[in-house]
């Protein structure tokens, strides 16, 4: 509960007992959200109960823990080991489990998103408070939402793309299927345009030639 009213006295910077769609946004938007207005503007309108366009703290506290219920489950797991913490493995081997290597460094750089004490650990506390601030429906759009704020780099410059169906979720076939199919669409592009860039080349090339031996033709004359 005080974690709970912590957050709340957070979000409500001008002190009025309340939080504005605006205030909620600004948050939201600190942690990389996209589209954070009009998600905000979602929270409020799911659980504004008198209907005056803000949360007061009993509002707010019926979203948190809807958030709470429905993540918990997530959490644990993530924590695979039960110690009651997630690090940089665990995110390792969630992308790993939905098809995809990411580096050290990048898995690092998500548990500071969410790590308040630097611990280089997450605890449910933390965790929450992320999934509070990031309304993500599941791990695949949680997973989602980390790849807008931080572009990972999957090997040979290539990049994850950056919009997933909406209904593929963390460790579903259809995800696989996703990754598959987007690496065998960059494979057939580069199949396709690889021969017309190097006709372009030699087309290129043959052109600079003739001109060359025009100019020297010229000069002869």
């Amino acid at each position: 509960m005080d974690q709970f009213r912590g957050l709340f006295v957070k979000l409500d910077k001008n002190n009025d007992g309340s939080i504005s769609v605006e205030e909620l946004h600004n948050e939201m938007k600190k942690t990389g959200i996209l589209a954070a207005d009009q998600k905000a503007q979602i929270i409020v309108n799911n659980y504004d109960r008198n209907k005056d366009g803000r949360l007061d703290y009993d509002e707010f506290l019926s979203y948190m823990r809807d958030r709470e219920k429905k993540w918990r489950i997530h959490f644990n797991a993530l924590d695979k080991n039960e110690c009651g913490v997630i690090g940089q493995e665990e995110i390792i081997d969630l992308f790993k489990e939905l098809g995809v290597n990411i580096s050290k460094p990048n898995a690092k750089r998500i548990i500071q998103m969410m790590d308040e004490d630097s611990s280089m650990t997450v605890d449910w506390g933390e965790f929450l408070q992320h999934v509070i601030l990031n309304p993500a429906e599941n791990l695949g759009e949680l997973v989602t939402s980390w790849k807008h704020t931080l572009v990972f780099d999957v090997g040979e410059s290539r990049t994850m793309p950056m919009e997933l169906p909406q209904d593929v979720s963390a460790g579903s076939g259809l995800w696989r299927s996703f990754v598959l199919a987007a690496g065998l669409a960059d494979a057939v592009s580069r199949t396709l345009t690889a021969p017309i860039d190097r006709l372009k080349t030699q087309l290129q090339e043959h052109y600079n030639n003739l001109n060359t031996s025009l100019i020297q033709l010229d000069n002869t004359q």
